[in-house]
């Protein structure tokens, strides 16, 4: 199974109330420097920077927001350095601040839910992400509208965890909602939920419903990216498995 990468890093904003400019330009740059460096790959210098804004932020108070704010950023450092445990403990110290702080149903805090459950995601743990996923899903949902990007990045997380617990009719429906929203949107993103539902399909040996979507997919990463762009060669790969798997 080929699924197109889904991860995609929702970042709360929340203001920044600090005791003195000093403090909060302090707090600020290691935030920054931080969140730079894992968007660069730098993963050491990103880990030393947020946790620099952390000691920072916790001098603050232990339910201050900006604390909140570094341990969800910082949850995604760990996470992708393989540190689950203690990216999981960051992404629900973050949670339980904002859920305190900004209520069950903020934007806020449905940020923190999607980050937690890619935690648990990203370490195969699925049955301990699906329902955060659906709790976030439902916040941003009711606040961002169903054509919002977020939402639709939530969705596709949502049918991908479905798929993986084998709950193949629930990720079909998710798939299927998300691409009659993405209609008339950026190409791209309908390609990669083709694919996603054209590899259920397969997996599922449903392959004459398979082919024609992943044979879309392609065709739209062709024209979008060029032939040379890893998608592509990712279509390609997966429309081949689906020939041998047909005896073609």
């Amino acid at each position: 199974m080929m699924f197109k990468s889904r991860f995609v890093v929702v970042c709360a904003l929340v203001s920044l109330f600090l005791a003195s400019p000093v403090a909060r330009a302090d707090w600020q740059a290691d935030l920054d420097a931080g969140w730079a460096a894992y968007q660069k790959g730098q993963l050491d210098e990103a880990e030393t920077k947020l946790l620099a804004a952390e000691k920072a932020a916790k001098a603050l108070g232990a339910n201050d927001p900006k604390l909140a704010t570094t341990q969800d950023y910082l949850a995604w450092v760990l996470a992708a350095e393989g540190k689950f445990a203690e990216a999981t403990t960051a992404a629900k110290s973050a949670l339980a601040i904002r859920e305190k702080a900004m209520g069950a149903d903020a934007p806020e805090t449905a940020a923190s839910l999607k980050t937690l459950a890619s935690v648990y995601d990203l370490a195969g743990q699925q049955a301990e992400a699906l329902p955060l996923y659906t709790r976030s899903l439902a916040i941003l949902g009711k606040a961002k509208g169903e054509k919002d990007a977020g939402v639709l990045a939530l969705m596709d997380n949502l049918a991908a965890v479905n798929q993986l617990l084998g709950k193949t009719d629930e990720a079909k429906a998710i798939y299927t909602q998300i691409i009659t929203l993405r209609e008339g949107g950026k190409p791209a993103e309908l390609a990669d939920t083709l694919h996603n539902l054209g590899v259920l399909y397969s997996d599922t040996d449903k392959y004459d419903m398979a082919e024609p979507l992943l044979k879309k997919a392609l065709a739209i990463r062709e024209k979008e990216l060029g032939a040379d762009h890893p998608d592509v060669a990712s279509s390609l790969e997966v429309l081949g498995s689906l020939a041998a798997a047909q005896g073609k």
